[in-house]
């Protein structure tokens, strides 16, 4: 009985081990199997993640397409909120008489215009073509920049300026133009414009399309608002070119700012240039901001109400501008969401 007792201890024995290496055999195969099976699980995830992201980026691309496009936008989806806004300028506007307005998007298609090409007498408005065409030109020889100009008397001028104060025996061109944009000093630019060929600078702006450069009965001449948007979209383009010289010039349109109503209103740096004898006044500028703009304004309403007019303009213009953008933006990723 021992014996067999202990022959089917032996026998029990190896029963349990077969059965534990065949257990163990099993569940090593299960794991492996659910190790598989979670290795799926995980590449899935993996890679709806890369498609998300993927599908992320294509609509961040698609919206900053939109939203740097010119002509996705249009007039057809402006919100009741635009159109009102709009629509309220329109009617202060038709309410109004001896003006011109440009409001021109520099980066999109958007804007508006009124009696952009009736003419008005320019005076020192003329001076931004001057300054810019110089400068200009300068790219390609700045020495132009540093050449001097005796003074005569036949360059005296009243009116604006700080020359007259304290008069020099001869000026660099460089320093004309400052002086001639951040104070509209008239003697700086009757010396300018007796010693630069102004036929050329003319056909400068001929050539972008300019009507009314240097025309008229004396220096100054008359303008269109369309003119000056054409001046000012060219300034715009050159301050873009960042190099030493356009950062100079930018700076004197900067500076004078200092005598903006519309700077004052919009309260963001401003590139400037107005001008002023009754009954004229105009202001012309481009606005540095996220979205840059040129807003030009000429009047005959000076001395009596051009102040009132340019900044009610200012107001709805800026209030336009603001709700423009922030209406295509809910257009761009209302689409593309």
């Amino acid at each position: 009985m021992k014996k067999k007792n202990y022959l089917f201890f032996l026998i029990f024995i190896f029963l349990v081990v077969i059965y534990s290496y065949f257990n163990v055999i099993y569940y090593h195969k299960q794991n492996e199997k659910a190790d598989a099976v979670a290795l799926k699980s995980f590449e899935k995830i993996i890679k709806l993640e890369i498609k998300e992201k993927k599908q992320k980026q294509e609509k961040e691309k698609k919206i900053k397409k939109c939203l740097a496009s010119k002509d996705q936008f249009t007039e057809k989806n402006y919100n009741v909120n635009l159109q009102t806004k709009i629509n309220q300028l329109n009617e202060y506007l038709n309410n109004n008489y001896n003006y011109a307005l440009v409001y021109h998007e520099l980066n999109d298609n958007f804007g508006l215009t009124k009696n952009e090409n009736i003419s008005f007498y320019g005076a020192s408005i003329i001076k931004v073509t001057l300054a810019i065409y110089i400068y200009e030109k300068a790219e390609n020889d700045e020495s132009i920049l540093n050449k001097t100009i005796t003074y005569s008397s036949k360059y005296y001028k009243g009116g604006a300026g700080v020359i007259k104060n304290n008069i020099q025996s001869s000026y660099p061109v460089r320093d004309l133009i400052k002086y001639m944009i951040e104070d509209s000093d008239n003697i700086a630019f009757m010396m300018l414009y007796n010693n630069f060929n102004i036929n050329d600078i003319r056909n400068f702006w001929n050539n972008y399309g300019a009507t009314k450069t240097f025309v008229g009965s004396d220096e100054f001449g008359y303008i269109t608002a369309n003119d000056t948007k054409i001046y000012m979209n060219e300034l715009y383009n050159y301050l873009n070119t960042n190099t030493k010289l356009s950062e100079e010039l930018g700076n004197y349109f900067l500076a004078a700012s200092k005598n903006s109503y519309i700077a004052k209103n919009i309260n963001k740096p401003v590139y400037f240039k107005y001008g002023e004898t009754s009954p004229y006044y105009h202001e012309i500028t481009i606005i540095k901001d996220e979205n840059p703009y040129i807003l030009n304004i000429l009047t005959t309403k000076f001395p009596n109400n051009h102040i009132n007019f340019i900044n009610n303009v200012t107001n709805y213009v800026s209030d336009i501008h603001k709700t423009y953008f922030d209406n295509k933006k809910e257009y761009c990723y209302e689409k593309y969401n």
